[in-house]
C-alpha cells in the first residue's frame, strides 16, 4: 500500500469528489496564498485505500467528452414562463427546466450566493427556484452535496444537479455505479473558469459592508450590490467582473480543461447564445443536448427551443470547446499570490482588473500590451474553433454528397 496520488494544483478543479468518497475524513479543502482551494491529506486518517484515487475525474483517466459534434444537437431558446426568463442571464431556459422538474416531484441543485459566498444548496420549492438563477462569478462551495444527493437517490426521487463541466464530471465520477444513477440529471455550463477568491478580497477593501446582489444584467455585465439598504450598481470595471473576464486569477485547471467540449458526459449545457450582432438580439439560451435525458428535460410547454447551426455561435462563444490557452504560463498568474500580498492593492488591480487612475502611465503601457497579448489569444481561439467547423461542414457536405450519388 502507498499513499494515495492526488490531481496536484494544476489539475485540481477542487471538485472535491476525492473528499465525498473518503469514509475516514482523511482529505480537507484548503485555501492557497493564490485564493484556490486545493485538497490535502491528513496522514494521521488516511488507510491508503486509493478509493480517492479511483474517484478523481482528473486521476482516473476517464473521459468526460469529446468534440463530436453528431452526438450533440444544438438549440437556442427561451422560458416561455416571464419570471424565470427575466431573473435569468439570457433566456432563461435553467429556471423553467428546474420549475418542470420541481413541479414533477423532483429536486434541484445548483449554485446560489449566501452572504458574498457562492454554494450549491437543495431546492425542493418551486419559489426558490429563483436563487439558482443568473451567473456568480465566483467558486461554489459543494461541502455536502454528495451525501445530499446520495440520500435522495436511495428515497428514490430524480436530482438535478447544475453546476460547471468539472463539478458535473466530479458528481458523475462519485454516482457512475449507483443502482439508481438513472434518476440523477446533469446540467453543465459554458465556463470562462473559476476566479481566485482574492478578487472577493479586493472588491470589499472597495465596497465594505456591501452585500452582492447580482453579476449580470442580460448581456450587460454589471454587478450590482446592497449597500446600507440601498441598491446599487459597480457596473462592470471592478474587481469581480473584470477581474473574471481577464482570466489571469483563474485556477491553473482552466487553462488545460479537460471538460470543455462540444459533447459532453452532462445531459445538458446550457450557455449565451451570442451571435455577431448580440445587442440587438432579444436574448437567448445555447441549449446543447447529449442525451436522451437532456431531451426529456427540455420537452416543455415551458420552454421555446429552436435548432441551430454551430456556425452562428461557436464563433462568438469559443469557450464551449477551446479548452487550452495556456495562461499558466505568464507572469501575472505565476506571480498572482507575490502581487496580492505583497504589491499595493491599486497596483494589483490594474494589473488583474485593468482599474486605474486617468493619465496612469504604468496602467496605461501595461493595458496596451495587454490588449495585443488579448488579440492574439483571440485570434488562436478563433483558428480553432475555424478549424472544428471546417470538420462539421465538411462532414455535412460529404453526408449530402453521398445521399444524392444513392438517390441518382
Amino acid at each position: 500500500m502507498s499513499w494515495p496520488v492526488l490531481a496536484n494544483e494544476r489539475n485540481c478543479t477542487a471538485c472535491c469528489a476525492c473528499v465525498a468518497t473518503c469514509k475516514k475524513k482523511a482529505l480537507k479543502k484548503i485555501l492557497q496564498n493564490d485564493g484556490h482551494y486545493y485538497i490535502a491529506i491528513d496522514p494521521n486518517r488516511c488507510v491508503q485505500c486509493g478509493a480517492c484515487e479511483k474517484v478523481c475525474p482528473i486521476i482516473n483517466g476517464k473521459d468526460y467528452g469529446n468534440n463530436d459534434f453528431l452526438a450533440t444537437v444544438p438549440y437556442k431558446g427561451w422560458s416561455n414562463l416571464a419570471s424565470y426568463r427575466t431573473n435569468g442571464t439570457s433566456g432563461g431556459i435553467f429556471g423553467a427546466v428546474a420549475y418542470d422538474f420541481v413541479k414533477s416531484g423532483g429536486i434541484v441543485i445548483g449554485a446560489a450566493l449566501l452572504q458574498n459566498e457562492c454554494k450549491h444548496i437543495v431546492v425542493e420549492r418551486i419559489e426558490d427556484i429563483s436563487r439558482l438563477q443568473g451567473s456568480k462569478y465566483m467558486y461554489s462551495d459543494q461541502s455536502g452535496i454528495y451525501d445530499v444527493i446520495k440520500e435522495k437517490l436511495k428515497e428514490g426521487k430524480r436530482v438535478l444537479y447544475s453546476g460547471l463541466p468539472c463539478n458535473v464530471a466530479g458528481i458523475l465520477s462519485f454516482f457512475s455505479n449507483h443502482p439508481k444513477k438513472d434518476n440523477l440529471y446533469t446540467i453543465d455550463l459554458v465556463c470562462g473558469g473559476i476566479p481566485s477568491t482574492l478578487l472577493q478580497n479586493c472588491f470589499f477593501k472597495i465596497y465594505p459592508n456591501s452585500q452582492i446582489l447580482s453579476f449580470r444584467e442580460k448581456q450587460q455585465y454589471s454587478l450590482t450590490y446592497l449597500h446600507n439598504e440601498e441598491k446599487e450598481c459597480a457596473g462592470y470595471r471592478n474587481p469581480l467582473i473584470s477581474g473574471f473576464l481577464s482570466g489571469l486569477t483563474n485556477r491553473y485547471s482552466c487553462y488545460h480543461c479537460k471538460f470543455a467540449y462540444l459533447h459532453r458526459n452532462s445531459d445538458l449545457t446550457l450557455g449565451d447564445y451570442w451571435q455577431k450582432d448580440v445587442e440587438n438580439q432579444q436574448p437567448a439560451s445555447l441549449i446543447l443536448v447529449h442525451s436522451n435525458k437532456g431531451k426529456e428535460l427540455v420537452a416543455s410547454e415551458n420552454i421555446h427551443i429552436e435548432k441551430a447551426e454551430w456556425k452562428d455561435f461557436l464563433p462568438y462563444n469559443p469557450k464551449i470547446a477551446v479548452c487550452d490557452i495556456e495562461w499558466d504560463k505568464r507572469w501575472e498568474r505565476k506571480n498572482l499570490s507575490y502581487i496580492y500580498h505583497k504589491v499595493p492593492t491599486y497596483i494589483f488591480n490594474v494589473i488583474y482588473a485593468s482599474m486605474f487612475k486617468k493619465y496612469d502611465a504604468f496602467a496605461i503601457v501595461y493595458l496596451v500590451y495587454k490588449k495585443m497579448r488579448y488579440f492574439l489569444e483571440k485570434r488562436r481561439r478563433h483558428l480553432f474553433v475555424m478549424d472544428i467547423l471546417k470538420n462539421i461542414y465538411q462532414h455535412r457536405n460529404c453526408l449530402l454528397y453521398t445521399s444524392d450519388a444513392a438517390d441518382e
